[in-house]
């Protein structure tokens, strides 16, 4: 394939967005319009994983290919005392290979994969944020008030944590919405497309554009219109909103009751929490929106495969009013939204139920740009999938945790009905989400499951040594340890 005929590439990408609050899968009140349309008129995935509910490591594994464990970035790289700060200098990025085929690769958003190596390290230019980031701290931002004439909007925090330090929860953004972080990244996007496309009737060069927004993840501040789509009224608690976690491993007790605390939250509250959070979503979909219309309007459309996931999900409040993410690995973390659009490739409408992780999106992108995956990648290209038709494809899913404030080595396999969790310093989980879809009753010590179990333990223990993980060792001692009560 040359230069020429190979399509452009748009990845967008969220931060820390459930799977359910894409209405396509109609399980909330959630309104996301645009990422709708974006799955009708492509291929949309029903079992699609993180692979790990952290950022940096999620997000340095979908640029790639590889789990956490193969690119060594296992937790955020900017918090901890034992956090690696930059990603190793023998790990490459998807934009180097697609910049030595041709591509014009640019990076807009959320980093979190470095502090010293920055997206123009490998290649991509745009924007260079360290870390995490601050949007409204960027030089970019500050250019673009200037250039408009805007303000920055002014923050209402309205909810906070029961901490010392009270961590903003929720609030509002008041101001001109043109003025927010998320439509300024969006704008930022669309110019970077419109100068690439401009390189390319010139010169032929295809283009692949990272775009990484900072939504939905908390504090939950939409800005005021999008707060108004939605009533506290029409906000609904979630099926597992009151669970007391008996049978569950007693970290996940203490975790909720040292860090934010949000335990504390009345109901009337939490529904504030969770509206604010629909609103974020809202917000993002019609910036995600914007940049899809133009597409449309640089007469882009039919020659750029479209890509969305995110990082990892959310909690808001599920399992017992947990906040945020952490050692656990509940559906509301690790089930994720994915969508693709493969113009020529993919059929609109189409909806696969093969077990994918985000993990597999730069192998796809290669794939797509007509390029060979790198034999070390753990992700899969998703192309045969796209394509159509029936597809030799694993019937399992593999994800994997290593600590964030503290130190905790989990994994889990997910297949058929069924998941099963490692917990290597505390006992084990298996559900059934047929039966138990939101995870309420632990089954590891139910007699009836024990050939399931057994089997998740085979399963987790294939992909430890398939792909390498470091905790085989340990794992070969420890798995089929039946330990099932505290």
């Amino acid at each position: 394939m040359s230069a020429e005929t190979r399509p452009n590439i748009l990845y967008i990408m969220t931060d820390q967005q459930r799977f359910d609050t894409l209405s396509v899968y109609g399980l909330t009140a959630c309104k996301t319009p645009r990422l709708d349309e974006l799955a009708a008129g492509g291929v949309r995935f029903d079992r699609a994983y993180t692979v790990c509910s952290l950022c940096s490591p999620a997000r340095a594994s979908m640029l790639t290919g590889l789990y956490p464990h193969g690119h060594r970035m296992w937790n955020n790289n900017d918090m901890m005392q034992w956090a690696l700060r930059d990603l190793p200098d023998d790990v490459r990025l998807i934009s180097q290979p697609l910049g030595a085929a041709g591509y014009q690769c640019g990076y807009v958003g959320k980093w979190h994969c470095g502090q010293t190596k920055v997206p123009s390290t490998y290649g991509f230019v745009g924007m260079d944020v360290p870390n995490y980031g601050n949007p409204y701290g960027t030089e970019e931002y500050k250019a673009y008030l200037a250039r408009t004439g805007l303000e920055r909007p002014e923050r209402k925090v309205t909810v906070t944590d029961f901490t010392a330090r009270r961590t903003p929860m929720a609030g509002e953004l008041i101001g001109d919405t043109r003025a927010c972080a998320t439509y300024f990244l969006a704008e930022y996007a669309i110019d970077l497309i419109r100068r690439f496309s401009e390189d390319r009737r010139s010169d032929g060069r295809p283009w692949m554009l990272f775009l990484s927004f900072w939504l939905p993840h908390h504090p939950n501040m939409p800005p005021t219109e999008y707060l108004e789509q939605y009533s506290p009224d029409e906000i609904e608690l979630w099926p597992n909103f009151h669970d007391t976690l008996e049978g569950k491993p007693p970290n996940q007790r203490r975790y909720r009751e040292s860090f934010h605390r949000a335990l504390e939250h009345g109901e009337d509250t939490w529904r504030e929490i969770i509206r604010r959070y629909f609103a974020q979503v809202t917000c993002v979909d019609a910036q995600i929106g914007r940049v899809l219309d133009a597409l449309t309007e640089l007469g882009l459309q039919d020659e750029t495969a479209v890509m969305f996931s995110t990082d990892h999900g959310d909690m808001c409040g599920s399992h017992g009013k947990f906040h945020d993410k952490d050692a656990f690995m509940y559906e509301e973390l690790y089930h994720i939204p994915l969508l693709v659009r493969w113009p020529g490739v993919t059929t609109a409408g189409t909806v696969r139920r093969e077990f994918v992780t985000n993990t597999d999106l730069a192998a796809t992108a290669l794939d797509i740009a007509g390029l060979d995956v790198p034999e070390e990648y753990h992700g899969r290209s998703l192309a045969p999938i796209l394509r159509g038709g029936e597809v030799e494809w694993a019937d399992d899913v593999y994800c994997e945790y290593h600590g964030h404030r503290f130190l905790f080595s989990q994994r889990m396999v997910r297949w058929d009905k069924y998941k099963y969790v490692f917990n290597a310093p505390s006992f084990d989980e298996l559900y059934d989400l047929d039966a138990d879809p939101y995870e309420l009753d632990n089954r590891i010590g139910d007699s009836a499951l024990a050939d399931v179990a057994e089997e998740g333990r085979a399963r987790i223990m294939k992909w430890i040594e398939a792909t390498g993980d470091d905790l085989r060792a340990a794992a070969s001692y420890m798995i089929g340890d039946q330990r099932t009560t505290p």
